[in-house]
């Protein structure tokens, strides 16, 4: 006898299959209240969406982009560097993340050919918007603002 000869006798919608779906989904459904949380409002890595470094990998932007929080020691998510990124510099820039061995250094050096130093530059707040890391999540409610 086959599953589908059992529901035929059975019965399609009977008290069995609503016992059933009663039984299995009422429970786990007050559950999604502590979970959803979690996926809805978590605020992913973001940073400061620079235009005109769009052609540029995230992990590159990453190291163009953000200045180091002297609080914490991390890469700010809400400022970046203030440098004139059309420039012939930037536009044409084609280096590798595994040629990054330290970000300061090539920070550094990027920033000697702009007669800058990293002391020097002043951080200014985001004026076109932020990009978001979706490598954990793709939508959040976050992203949505």
């Amino acid at each position: 006898m086959k599953f589908e000869d059992i529901l035929q006798q059975i019965g399609d919608e009977h008290r069995y299959q609503k016992f059933l779906i009663i039984l299995l989904l009422l429970p786990t459904s007050f559950f999604n209240v502590f979970f959803e949380g979690m996926f809805l409002l978590s605020t992913p890595d973001h940073w400061c969406r620079v235009p005109e470094l769009e052609h540029l990998s995230f992990d590159l932007q990453h190291y163009l982009i953000r200045p180091i929080d002297p609080n914490n020691g991390k890469p700010s998510n809400c400022k970046r560097y203030q440098l004139e990124y059309t420039s012939d510099l930037f536009m044409n820039i084609s280096m590798n993340i595994d040629d990054l061995k330290r970000r300061d250094e090539k920070i550094k050096s990027l920033l000697l050919l702009t007669n800058s130093t990293i002391e020097t530059l002043t951080d200014i707040e985001c004026n076109n918007g932020w990009i978001y890391d979706q490598s954990l999540y793709t939508e959040t409610a976050v992203t949505w603002v």
